[in-house]
């Protein structure tokens, strides 16, 4: 469930976000921020709920933080290349899976080895 409703307000955000863009002749303004939100759900995805989600937050964000500034490809080409709503909105996505599984790896590293 949680999945669908990320892919539909994912599909909403990519349409609302290109009629603002066209309307203000702007490409990914700092103002918009459902891509933030919406990259900070699809990380949230990955928690395997092994630490406090105080703590599993901040590791969230963080790592969604890092991965969303650096974009490794794909999300530079959708940053770049895509003058679209779609652009501005799938570049967070692509950094969120990234995040995600980094955090996805680290929960099962520290759960392996006895830490967590």
């Amino acid at each position: 469930l949680q999945i669908l409703v990320i892919i539909l307000f994912t599909a909403l955000a990519c349409w609302r976000t290109e009629v603002v863009q066209k309307k203000y002749h702007l490409h990914d303004p700092q103002w918009i921020v459902i891509d933030e939100v919406l990259g900070m759900l699809v990380t949230a995805l990955f928690t395997l709920h092994y630490f406090s989600w105080w703590i599993s937050i901040a590791i969230i964000f963080a790592l969604f933080r890092f991965f969303d500034i650096i974009k490794f490809w794909p999300a530079s080409y959708f940053d770049k290349k895509m003058h679209h709503g779609a652009g501005t909105i799938l570049d967070d996505i692509i950094s969120a899976i990234y995040a995600g599984l980094t955090f996805l790896f680290i929960q099962i590293g520290l759960k392996h080895s006895g830490i967590i």
